[in-house]
């Protein structure tokens, strides 16, 4: 709507005006800041001649800066900014607060050089990062989007336009033509076997394709097995006494305590931790905090979400650092449940994750 775009560029504005380095947003928030403000031509030039003036600036920074000036209709400080410049990301392992990666500086830097003219070095840009993008490594939607809005842009720049021919088939099938007018093209591959099969690509068209078969999926439960990596998870049951239980036969009515233990094996600290604690249905969960307005999450954890059947946890947690995060429950309902995982994971980082072994579990009558 136009009152919330005119909104969002007052707010905008008086940010870029009022930015100086050291303050909360990063160099990287304010080029991107101002590059925004530029696409919508509301250029803040004084702004964005404070940020080129200082010599800190980073490759990537200097990219997104450029693209800003060359919509605003300087090409000349555009073509300053980046003059020598290899269109290149660098590696880095903490993404800080705007969750960036090798593969999302390179969509930023892609972007840049559609807007600047320079398709020539954009189309070497652009084969990295569609290499990326098959390679199966986990990105974060961060770096995924970014990526994706770049390679749809390149797609509208080019004159040659989308149109694209090629023949596939699964197994023994044969060949189906199939031509497209759009920069991509998604089809589900229906009936395909459990057990697999070969695709089979033939490219008809004048340039290259890419192609991407993706295969999703859930175990069947009780498939579910323990995994770590970078992040230990251990979960012990106990009775209202304290005493130590195995949760496989628990009786009717009596309460219990799930205790979770996070430890973080890496060198650094990790941000936005999620640890996912469902319970089987014929559990409730005891919810300390309803009725009370002013209840919090449990010390060390930023947000707790408790729903009927689950707790949802997000925390911060230091480089060797040990946290604890318990839930009461009742085993209230007689039959057997199936307790499914708890599962951790950095949520921008999926190499950082751990879970537990999903398993049957049983509420038996009370023994008197």
């Amino acid at each position: 709507p136009p009152q919330m775009l005119n909104d969002w560029i007052a707010h905008q504005k008086n940010l870029a005006q009022a930015w100086k380095a050291g303050g909360p947003d990063s160099m990287m928030e304010q080029a991107y800041r101002l590059y925004t403000l530029a696409e919508v031509n509301q250029p803040v030039l004084g702004a964005m001649n404070r940020l080129r003036e200082m010599s800190e600036l980073t490759a990537v920074v200097r990219w997104q800066l450029a693209a800003a000036y060359k919509l605003a209709g300087h090409a000349d400080a555009a073509e300053q900014l980046v003059r020598g410049l290899q269109p290149e990301g660098s590696d880095y392992a903490d993404p800080g607060p705007t969750f960036g990666s090798k593969l999302r500086d390179r969509a930023i830097i892609l972007n840049s050089l559609i807007v600047l003219g320079d398709l020539d070095r954009a189309g070497g840009v652009s084969r990295l990062i569609s290499d990326e993008l098959a390679s199966g490594q986990w990105y974060s939607t961060q770096s995924v989007a970014y990526a994706l809005m770049a390679m749809g842009r390149l797609a509208g720049a080019d004159q040659q336009g989308n149109v694209f021919a090629f023949e596939q088939s699964v197994g023994n099938s044969a060949l189906k033509r199939v031509r497209s007018d759009k920069a991509i093209l998604t089809e589900k591959l229906a009936g395909f076997p459990d057990a697999g099969h070969t695709v089979r690509i033939h490219n008809t068209s004048e340039k290259p394709i890419f192609v991407q078969v993706t295969v999703k999926g859930a175990p069947p439960a009780g498939d579910e097995k323990a995994a770590a990596a970078g992040l230990r998870l251990d979960v012990k049951y106990a009775d209202k006494a304290g005493h130590t239980i195995q949760p496989e036969q628990l009786e009717q009515g009596a309460d219990y305590v799930a205790t979770v233990t996070v430890t973080n094996l890496s060198e650094r600290k990790l941000d936005n931790l999620a640890l996912s604690h469902i319970v089987p249905s014929g559990w409730e969960l005891h919810n300390a905090r309803l009725g009370s307005l002013q209840a919090k999450a449990p010390e060390g954890i930023d947000y707790q979400d408790i729903r009927d059947d689950r707790v949802y946890s997000y925390f911060t947690i230091a480089a060797h650092e040990t946290k604890t995060v318990e839930l009461a429950f009742n085993a209230a309902y007689q039959g057997n449940y199936y307790l499914p995982a708890v599962s951790l994971e950095a949520m921008y980082d999926a190499t950082l994750h751990a879970q537990s072994r999903g398993q049957w579990v049983k509420v038996v009558k009370t023994a008197h």
